[in-house]
């Protein structure tokens, strides 16, 4: 199977980066690799077209200088190109993250193996950071969680790690969904479902913690839902938003009735702790 590389150069690289992922996600783009100068991003011939993507370049122009560069490919070997670019993560010197193909030099209280191929969520990402980081400050033994739009699963598989007692974990992109059963099934354990789909399949189920590293967009249509779906006295972790878009996404937290507890930043992005 042929599949086109293309490279996108960004001055500045931060926070364009990781926004032009999501974007390219959006075009059937199917892995990303992150690059001094901004990122190579993958895509099937088949499903690759140049109108998509000079029109998604154009939108950027106004806020950072970019361009591109492409060339056909005839295969790929996924595992090395992301093995090559995956080091293990060590968070709050209590938790690591890392791969099969790494050894650990010492002993963490968390040790999470996956191996995210083209999911979203090996934890260097600086929302999925600060997400591990505020779990391992929480006490959320026996506690029904859910993981929204869950990627890897990576903080799924951590919030069983820390004793929770049920965990749902949902992502409409059917790669994550089944990326998510492998981590699951590595680490050796029994107490998460996956799921593929969105809100839509939260109704009828209650939670104590809910966790969503997602999109400005998509946790603003969806925090009713969260609501309904959250016990009296729960928290929800909300990621994915840049410091700047902080105001839009804290008016619909408070629009909706929930207390924030804390906040936090890392390399421009936010991470906010609520309470119903």
């Amino acid at each position: 199977m042929n599949y086109i590389e293309v490279n996108i150069s960004l001055s500045p690289v931060e926070p364009w980066r990781d926004l032009i992922n999501a974007d390219l996600g959006e075009l059937n783009y199917e892995t990303f690799v992150e690059t001094t100068q901004g990122v190579q991003a993958f895509v099937r011939a088949e499903d690759y077209s140049i109108a998509e993507l000079n029109l998604l370049i154009e939108s950027y122009r106004n806020n950072c200088q970019i361009s591109y560069s492409t060339k056909e490919i005839e295969s790929i070997n996924w595992n090395e190109e992301w093995e090559k670019n995956f080091d293990p993560i060590v968070v709050s010197e209590k938790c690591i993250v890392r791969a099969t193909f790494h050894n650990l030099d010492k002993k963490y209280d968390y040790d999470i193996v996956i191996n995210p191929k083209m999911s979203f969520g090996t934890g260097h990402h600086a929302t999925t950071h600060l997400m591990i980081e505020e779990l391992l400050s929480m006490n959320i033994e026996g506690q029904n969680v859910l993981d929204m739009g869950c990627g890897t699963s990576i903080l799924a598989i951590l919030a069983s790690k820390l004793e929770a007692k049920e965990i749902l974990a949902i992502d409409y992109d059917e790669w994550s969904v089944n990326n998510s059963i492998e981590n699951i099934a590595l680490n050796e354990i029994d107490n998460i479902t996956v799921k593929k789909g969105s809100n839509e399949l939260l109704h009828g189920n209650q939670f104590n913690l809910i966790l969503a590293n997602i999109n400005l967009n998509v946790l603003r249509s969806q925090i009713p839902t969260y609501c309904e779906v959250l016990n009296n006295g729960g928290s929800i972790l909300f990621s994915g938003v840049l410091v700047d878009d902080e105001d839009k996404l804290v008016a619909e937290i408070t629009k909706n009735g929930l207390t924030i507890i804390e906040a936090k930043q890392r390399d421009k992005w936010m991470m906010i702790r609520c309470k119903k």
